[in-house]
């Protein structure tokens, strides 16, 4: 870092700290509730202005934010990765592919989904407004995130515009790994109303499920159109998931964080590190670290989604995704042709 910057990175840390100055510096340990979780609001430390950890609402007190890395920091990575995740979005939008227009069609979920999609979105409001304050911003949680775009989808009251449904149905394909790593290894720490644990396995099956269905049923492919020649599967690959990466970085740096801050909960682990095995990911770096993960994790799953929709293809389970043999192209034509009949 230039020190023409270290002005600017303290004064930017001033305001990050300004937004809540009741925050602690060190994580409180989970059975000790005699601790200090939060100062006073100007961060006074006596004790008629503290909030002790045993005082607190059920299952907030695994979710308190911290001071665990330095306000100046937290400003300096915001600012780097916001600007870098920016350059990203800018450079690859511009370059996205999509299907010829007269091919595409609206991709909204069949009614099946759409209720499991509507019932697990309300679900989630209602746990998330009935807990400790502050708990409903964990809806900025990353797969309750992707809960709101499958309610988007759901809920829409007109079908989307085809190239914004695909979008989604894309971003999706790259965020499939996120409930899988939440169910695989679950922080139950803060599901403290009835059935919530049940409601977070059966939400994220749903999470899993809706991406296969998509490039199962051949809506959706991870493989650039057949009437797209300058478009490669390489190239196709690295945007999305780039963009993927991008979109969710810039979102968790440069609002989710602030907004931890200022509600003083560990919103996406954005504060201090999540539970792992090993401790692995700790330490004042922690937060490259994640981003390390992330990427890899984005890049793994929409490989394996892209080996899934290949073999299929190549063993011709699952048609082509061009005009002649596209299902909802094909679909598309029958009604067309119904149509013409009933005339």
């Amino acid at each position: 870092m230039s020190l023409s910057m270290l002005p600017l990175i303290q004064r930017g840390g001033e305001l990050v700290k300004s937004l809540n100055r009741s925050l602690v510096l060190s994580i409180p340990e989970v059975d000790s509730h005699n601790v200090v979780c939060y100062l006073g609001s100007q961060g006074e430390d006596d004790l008629d202005n503290v909030t002790f950890c045993k005082d607190l609402p059920a299952g907030k007190m695994p979710m308190v934010g911290t001071w665990y890395i330095h306000p100046d920091r937290h400003f300096a990575e915001s600012l780097l990765v916001g600007l870098a995740c920016l350059l990203v979005i800018r450079s690859i939008v511009p370059r996205l592919v999509f299907p010829a227009d007269k091919d595409m069609v609206c991709l909204r979920p069949p009614k099946v989904l759409r209720f499991a999609m509507v019932t697990f979105s309300v679900l989630m409001l209602v746990y998330k407004s009935c807990g400790y304050s502050g708990k409903i911003f964990m809806i900025a949680m990353p797969c309750n995130m992707i809960q709101c775009l499958h309610a988007f989808l759901a809920l829409y009251p007109k079908p989307l515009p085809p190239r914004a449904t695909h979008v989604i149905c894309q971003l999706l394909i790259v965020f499939a790994g996120l409930p899988v790593v939440a169910v695989a290894t679950p922080d139950l720490s803060d599901l403290t109303l009835p059935f919530e644990i049940e409601y977070f396995f059966f939400s994220h099956a749903c999470l899993i499920l809706v991406p296969w269905y998509y490039v199962l049923s051949g809506k959706v492919s991870t493989f650039p159109n057949d009437n797209e020649e300058t478009e490669t599967l390489v190239g196709s690959f690295l945007k999305w998931t780039l963009l993927g990466f991008a979109v969710s970085s810039l979102f968790y740096f440069v609002v989710a964080s602030p907004l931890g801050i200022m509600m003083g909960i560990n919103l996406n682990y954005m504060l201090s590190p999540p539970p792992s095995p090993g401790d692995f990911i700790a330490g004042p770096n922690f937060r490259m670290y994640s981003l390390i993960c992330i990427i890899l994790l984005f890049t793994t799953f929409r490989g394996l989604i892209t080996l899934v929709e290949g073999t299929l293809r190549k063993f011709g389970i699952l048609q082509n995704n061009n005009n002649k043999n596209n299902p909802v192209v094909i679909e598309k034509d029958r009604e067309s042709k119904s149509a013409k009949k009933n005339i």
